[in-house]
């Protein structure tokens, strides 16, 4: 089941199989019609996942950020094994292929834990900010990454013990998430991907959806300009000129709520909503300043704010 030689991604090999990233993006996510048409990934669209796997798309070059995380492994690994000290750490990426599922399937590990005959999965991710994960110790992490993990579980049937993602921040803060192995999880992920290589096979594309991935993904497959026309209804043009109309105005909008709260503000560093019941580890950050690379200072709202929480909503 393990490869002895990685499947290098974005070759043609690599383009055939279903690997945790590629899973993410699946239609696993039910629409407004109770449909599955959206996946959880964060990066890739359905839409986009297709074109890439049907290899109308270029692959993509190795980003900066990618650079960096593998550096950061080694950092996050050493920490692991701080942490854990009676498991062993595979010395790099371990792969394992599948052909037996049903459907092509791929699982690249960042590490393999080992202890006595027990196996353990192993991811060490970096973030700058840590809103979208929860407390350490728990398996509150992104619904992309909780799919990921589920899917390197199940190809590798390293299910016995949680698998472990290490999140890296800045100044060496660490948290470490526990994700338990879910069967019906799996075996839903599986017919999904099952049905997306059907789609494949056949040419079916998928719907369109109103994500980056796909937008970016339609623009590179028509790279030219050969000058002719395409006529549409009216009912559709005025809803590109509205949805433009709405996006101006709603820009604006928040551009001056923006400053207003920076007006408040001041020098402080975070803004919040106070508890009403004055226990001040329920107050609510709404946003922050940060100082940048630039030396000016930056300002970020908490999109996760809850504030139902605190207020039992807002009339």
């Amino acid at each position: 089941m393990t490869t002895s030689t990685l499947i290098l991604p974005g070759s043609p090999e690599w383009l055939r199989y279903f690997s945790a990233s590629k899973v993410a993006a699946l239609p696993i996510k039910l629409d407004e019609r109770g449909e599955y048409t959206r996946g959880v990934s964060r990066w890739e669209s359905p839409f986009s996942l297709f074109h890439r796997m049907a290899g109308h798309l270029e692959p993509e070059d190795p980003k900066d950020e990618f650079t960096v995380g593998h550096a950061a492994e080694l950092m996050l690994a050493a920490l692991y094994r701080e942490l854990h000290p009676g498991w062993r750490l595979s010395p790099g990426e371990v792969q394992y292929v599948r052909t037996d599922l049903g459907v092509p399937a791929m699982a690249t590990l960042d590490r393999r834990a080992s202890r006595g005959s027990s196996r353990r999965v192993v991811e060490f991710k970096t973030a700058r900010d840590a809103n979208e994960f929860g407390v350490d110790g728990t398996d509150e992490i992104p619904a992309d990454y909780f799919i990921q993990q589920t899917w390197q579980m199940g190809v590798t049937g390293y299910t016995r013990h949680p698998a472990h993602l290490m999140l890296g921040m800045s100044f060496f803060a660490r948290r470490l998430f526990e994700v338990a192995f879910d069967a019906e999880v799996f075996a839903f992920l599986l017919e999904a991907a099952r049905k997306f290589n059907a789609m494949l096979a056949e040419g079916i594309e998928p719907e369109l959806d109103d994500t980056k991935p796909t937008y970016e993904t339609i623009r590179e497959l028509h790279p030219d300009i050969d000058g002719t026309a395409v006529y549409i209804e009216a009912a559709d043009a005025q809803a590109l000129l509205d949805s433009e109309a709405d996006l101006d105005a709603a820009k604006s909008f928040a551009m001056g709520r923006k400053s207003w709260a920076l007006k408040q503000m001041g020098n402080a560093q975070y803004l919040y909503v106070r508890d009403p019941g004055g226990d001040h580890k329920k107050d609510v950050k709404v946003a922050d300043r940060r100082k940048n690379s630039h030396g000016s200072v930056s300002f970020y709202v908490n999109k996760k704010a809850d504030l139902a929480a605190i207020t039992g909503g807002i009339s």
